[in-house]
């Protein structure tokens, strides 16, 4: 679950969680560039939805990974190899 509560990932049937990229654009990032698949950094969004209040680059507030390679499912979306939130302490 991601800004305002709207689904960012979801799972497939071979165990893979899919970035939902016909809804967010996914960018992952590491000071302000973009870093190559299977690279975690930073996530940051933009809503492909939203035409009234469009969300660009916002930052998600979690850290995650996108692979290169594509899931046996079939499924065009980007798959998340990692995740990790932060420390709610």
């Amino acid at each position: 679950i991601g800004p305002a509560g709207h689904l960012l990932a979801a799972g497939c049937p071979h165990g893979s969680l899919h970035a939902l990229a016909d809804r967010f654009w996914w960018e992952i990032l590491e000071s302000g560039s973009v870093v190559p698949g299977g690279v975690p950094g930073e996530v940051h969004l933009t809503d492909l939805d939203s035409r009234a209040e469009p969300v660009i680059r916002a930052r998600a507030g979690f850290r995650a990974a996108l692979s290169e390679g594509p899931c046996p499912c079939g499924r065009p979306f980007p798959v998340v190899t990692e995740i990790a939130f932060p420390n709610s302490d």
